[in-house]
């Protein structure tokens, strides 16, 4: 039984992981963010796109990994 449990906290602990690693490598939002914003990413201000993609990195940094 315990090895279960730890498999199944290692399968959450890679997928937080490769979360992280998905945005911390994003150069602009992801499309579904165009769709509720309304507009591509690079039609943004450039002071709102700095601050979006450091949101986005600083989600991945702090994801529990």
């Amino acid at each position: 039984m315990q090895d279960l449990a730890l498999a199944m906290v290692i399968v959450v602990a890679l997928g937080g992981v490769l979360f992280g690693v998905r945005y911390m490598r994003r150069e602009t939002y992801l499309p579904y963010h165009a769709i509720v914003v309304g507009k591509p990413f690079n039609e943004l201000d450039p002071g709102v796109r700095a601050i979006i993609l450091g949101m986005l990195k600083s989600l991945a940094v702090a994801l529990p990994h």
